[in-house]
């Protein structure tokens, strides 16, 4: 018995060494091994580079990844069912007898190896097995839509950190030339030619200029520290980027609005994983339904007795065991309820998010419609206001026009200037929202390696 004990002992010991690490059925996920400190601070990012860096580092990559690496091991948990379960039990007792006459000591020694096998279950395994896959599948689904939205987020802040610092350049211009109208309106009021209400409205209008300028500096500000987040930065982390470059070469779709939506029902790695939620919920209903099943077991055991004051006993046996739930206390009902309606809520996710998808493309598709549009007319409007401010100026100089066509000519030309820098940025962004809506990563990498290579 002791031997048996010590054999016992020796295989729980190998059993934990060797298979506590393994992977037997070959389905956990690699950790997320990546190194991403490798970012070289002193140097210039471009967009590729920053896009790179957001997907490596930023931790919703990292939270998303570590959920299909759970549900791996769930799935791996489900497979355990299909095996045979194998228990060693061992037990060491001292026992002292003290009685009237005489005093007995003696040592109980005794062990049981227990093997469970299940042979049938009404397909309640199988059923708890096809819900851990398609779990697996949609958190690998949710897994590239993290992808896309940080994909989509470190090219939204590049691109808003240059339009804030266009904005700024813009505003620093017109906060130059308010000064200027302002010096010319103080110079012409001194030598008698002007009202002093001309030099007061300048003034107002410089204040303007100048308060402007400062909200502009806050904006710059704000888009340095949501870029720097974006990577996985901390947002006061100072960076060196490489502006995208000047010229944007317009691709519109050339799919009709239908096919494009079309195209993102297939595509989405979100709706995908919703779509597989509800398979997953009609795993788990077959599962509480079969768990009122019966079972049917193979059952072997080995047991042993050994003490000091007898002989050694032991015994074996083998049999079928069969297991007939009656009477569950109404869990079995309940389970199913609840996995019915569990089922109708991602049913009901489901088509509210299709219809989100829809709506996503359209948006895309109008915002990028409009952008272009609008980048192709903008030029002449910021031509026209330059020559309305520099007619304006012309004549208020040489005393043949007012302060008030001045300043408002230059508020028309502000707001012109700001509205080419929103047009062309809104064009980079529009082109790659697009993509996103659609779900399409090659097309979002494409959008990439245009600007790599402008």
């Amino acid at each position: 018995m002791k031997q048996c004990l010590k054999l016992g002992l020796i295989i729980i010991f190998f059993i934990s060494e060797t298979w506590a690490d393994s992977d037997p059925f070959g389905v956990l996920e690699k950790p997320y091994q990546k190194d991403c400190s490798s970012l070289n601070l002193k140097q210039p990012l471009n967009l590729w580079i920053a896009v790179d860096q957001a997907l490596c580092a930023n931790p919703q990559t990292h939270t998303a990844w570590a959920s299909v690496q759970y549900q791996s091991a769930l799935l791996g948990g489900s497979n355990a069912a299909y095996l045979p379960t194998v228990n060693i039990n061992a037990t060491l007792s001292g026992n002292h007898d003290k009685g009237s006459t005489n005093i007995q000591n003696y040592s109980k020694e005794s062990g049981s190896i227990a093997l469970n096998y299940l042979l049938y279950d009404f397909g309640n395994r199988d059923a708890l097995r096809d819900q851990a896959t398609f779990a697996l599948f949609s958190s690998k689904k949710s897994y590239d839509n993290i992808l896309q939205l940080v994909f989509f987020g470190a090219v939204q802040t590049y691109y808003n950190l240059f339009q804030a610092q266009a904005s700024l350049d813009a505003y620093k211009n017109t906060e130059l030339a308010a000064k200027e109208n302002l010096e010319a309106a103080e110079i012409k009021v001194k030598a008698g030619v002007a009202i002093p209400a001309d030099k007061l409205r300048a003034r107002a209008a410089y204040a303007q200029a100048i308060l402007t300028r400062v909200g502009a500096e806050g904006t710059l500000s704000i888009a340095k520290g949501n870029f720097a987040a974006a990577l996985g930065l901390d947002a006061q982390t100072s960076l060196l980027v490489t502006p995208p470059s000047s010229g944007h070469e317009l691709a519109l779709p050339e799919e009709t609005l239908q096919e494009l939506i079309n195209k993102a029902k297939q595509k989405r790695p979100d709706l995908a994983a919703v779509q597989t939620d509800i398979q997953t919920a009609d795993a788990a209903l077959r599962a509480a339904r079969d768990s009122g099943m019966p079972t049917l077991a193979l059952t072997s055991s080995i047991n042993g007795i050994d003490t000091s004051s007898a002989s050694p006993t032991s015994n074996s046996n083998v049999g079928i065991a069969l297991s007939f739930p009656i009477f569950t206390g109404y869990a079995t009902t309940y389970k199913i309820a609840a996995a019915q309606d569990q089922r109708s809520i991602k049913e009901t996710i489901a088509q509210s998010l299709e219809k989100q998808v829809t709506l996503d493309v359209y948006t895309a598709y109008a915002n990028l419609m409009t952008a272009s549009k609008q980048e192709s007319l903008i030029d002449d409007l910021v031509v026209s206001a330059h020559a309305s401010y520099d007619a304006a100026f012309g004549r208020y100089k040489a005393g043949v026009g007012t302060i008030l066509d001045v300043t408002s000519s230059q508020v028309v030309l502000s707001s012109a200037e700001q509205q080419k820098i929103s047009a062309l940025y809104s064009l980079a962004v529009a082109r790659v929202a697009l993509a996103k809506a659609l779900g399409d990563n090659e097309l979002m990498n494409n959008e990439l390696r245009k600007e790599e290579n402008r």
